[in-house]
């Protein structure tokens, strides 16, 4: 079936097989997002790691920088950047705003506060 560039498609003139393709389509567009998300973080915005932590253990040849995390494994829209210390074993240094009374905080030449967790 030819149709002009730019045309919509009017679902009533599709073909069932036609139909078909396009809930096949759908599926394994779903079905390659939940793959997706099962694989551990590489450390990006599309795709956070739990914790500096794992990025070091599922991602061996990644060193130290900076790296997006996502502690909660939920959406990547609430990860945020921190530097992973891949040299000391997948230390998390979050930046002065992220730190908390839970962690220790440390001070750099009196510049910036920074929490580090592991």
């Amino acid at each position: 079936r030819q149709s002009r560039p730019g045309a919509r498609t009017d679902m009533a003139s599709l073909s069932n097989l036609e139909l078909q393709v396009l809930n096949l389509q759908g599926e394994m567009l779903w079905t390659r997002h939940v793959l997706q998300m099962m694989l551990p973080g590489d450390g990006t915005w599309q795709r956070p790691a739990k914790s500096c932590k794992h990025l070091m253990l599922s991602h061996p040849s990644k060193t130290d920088g900076p790296y997006y995390i996502d502690p909660n494994g939920g959406d990547a829209d609430d990860c945020f950047k921190v530097v992973c210390n891949m040299t000391l074993g997948g230390w998390t240094i979050l930046p002065g705003r992220y730190a908390t009374q839970h962690t220790t905080l440390l001070t750099q030449h009196g510049r910036q506060s920074t929490s580090v967790v592991n």
